[in-house]
């Protein structure tokens, strides 16, 4: 017990709260030291009772439908399933680097990144495709090149749709 726990004759330290939860614990301490097998059980069988419970886990991959039918997410799935776009989607970064003697904006270099992307495109494997060839034939980019406030990406959106 802590010294300021120890009242002297005529001292009113005893009603001091931290000196009764002190006393508390060292009352419970007694309990459980005197009885440590009934200390044991009382707090031995609910734990015994909790874990009990573990055998009913089943490590592993769950059933092909565990998840609640009317949750929206599950509904998603199922309707992605039923589209055929339930896998994983994987985005894949190809870069292509060409000699220096061929400049991407050259029309020998915009033709090997076109003849590349196409090649790609071709692939069933591949949903979608993405490099400046197909960017320069996206109508929002021409327009973005009418209404584009500098000259410099003006000229070079100008130079893109000119080439094949």
């Amino acid at each position: 017990m802590p010294p300021e726990c120890v009242s002297q004759p005529g001292d009113s330290k005893r009603g001091n709260s931290l000196c009764a939860a002190s006393e508390r614990w060292v009352r419970w301490g007694s309990i459980v030291t005197h009885r440590p097998w009934t200390a044991l059980l009382v707090a031995g069988i609910p734990l015994l009772i909790l874990a009990f419970q573990a055998r009913k886990i089943s490590p592993g991959v769950p059933d092909h439908d565990s998840l609640p039918a009317a949750a929206e997410s599950v509904q998603a799935l199922h309707t992605l399933q039923s589209m055929g776009r339930s896998g994983i989607v994987q985005s894949l970064r190809v870069v292509l680097e060409l000699p220096p003697q061929y400049p991407l904006l050259s029309p020998a270099g915009w033709l090997a990144v076109n003849r590349f992307t196409k090649r790609f495109q071709s692939d069933p494997r591949a949903e979608e495709v993405l490099s400046l060839p197909t960017l320069t034939e996206c109508p929002t980019l021409r327009m973005l090149s009418t209404i584009c406030p500098s000259q410099s990406a003006r000229a070079f959106f100008a130079a893109m749709a000119k080439l094949p």
